[in-house]
């Protein structure tokens, strides 16, 4: 029943004592310009964020829903304890969007001109001089003049150094987010990609969570254990960092760290 899971809810909204609310270092109402942004302002205005996240989750709905029961249940059934509520609230919603995308019609247009990004596999370096050389063509290299010899390697290297410095550019051209029309079905193709995203990392302490092959499988045992019906009675309610929980902070308001 659902009161078995808000009894064992394994989540609970912690403060910290000297963790406060200080609106002369970050004003969510008032931001400064970027230049202006020191590290001070960037550590607290993460402190204020995270707290409008945490505040959000333990307000919402969603935490207390059969379907994030059976999320928490199955990756703990993987990783053991897990009390990372950024990452499963991402990953929750990343789940719950992908259901909703698949419920449309796969090739209607959910979004134009959407900048999706579209990373591609690094240049690998140029291989060797000799490399791909037939024994008889490496002994006839080995055999010419050292200063030919060197002359020629000088030539290759220099030719090549200017081929890779082509595919890096070219590389780091295509790391760039693509202008497409975003179907339906890429929509949902993008959400289910993001489930592993946000099982990999800790987005508040930057440390690694799990393996991508840990994560791949959570994620595919996500989709095939949990239906997807109950996620199409959501509505658009979704985890976020909500701009009004940050606009409500006073100075000395006590801070949620987890």
């Amino acid at each position: 029943s659902r009161q078995d899971w808000i009894d064992r809810f394994p989540f609970e909204p912690t403060h910290h004592p000297e963790i406060t609310f200080d609106s002369a270092v970050y004003d969510p109402s008032n931001l400064p310009p970027r230049e202006e942004r020191d590290e001070a302002y960037e550590q607290h205005r993460d402190l204020v964020w995270n707290h409008s996240f945490l505040r959000e989750f333990y307000e919402s709905r969603l935490p207390y829903t059969e379907e994030f029961e059976q999320m928490h249940d199955i990756i703990v059934e993987e990783v053991g304890e897990f009390d990372a509520i950024f990452d499963i609230g991402w990953a929750f919603n990343s789940l719950k969007g992908y259901y909703q995308a698949m419920a449309e019609a796969p090739d209607a247009i959910y979004r134009k001109n959407a900048q999706v990004y579209q990373p591609q596999p690094p240049p690998q370096p140029p291989p060797s001089i000799v490399d791909g050389l037939s024994p008889q063509q490496l002994a006839a290299y080995k055999a010419l003049p050292g200063a030919v010899r060197r002359e020629m390697t000088a030539e290759i290297r220099a030719s090549r150094s200017k081929e890779m410095r082509e595919r890096i550019k070219a590389f780091q051209a295509s790391q760039r987010y693509q202008t497409v029309d975003m179907t339906w079905l890429d929509r949902a193709e993008h959400l289910k990609g993001t489930i592993i995203g946000a099982l990999l990392m800790d987005h508040r302490t930057r440390q690694p969570l799990m393996s991508k092959e840990l994560a791949t499988r959570i994620q595919e045992r996500l989709l095939n254990e949990i239906p997807g019906e109950g996620f199409l009675k959501m509505g658009n309610e979704v985890f976020s960092y909500s701009q009004t929980y940050q606009r409500e902070l006073k100075a000395g308001d006590p801070l949620l760290i987890k």
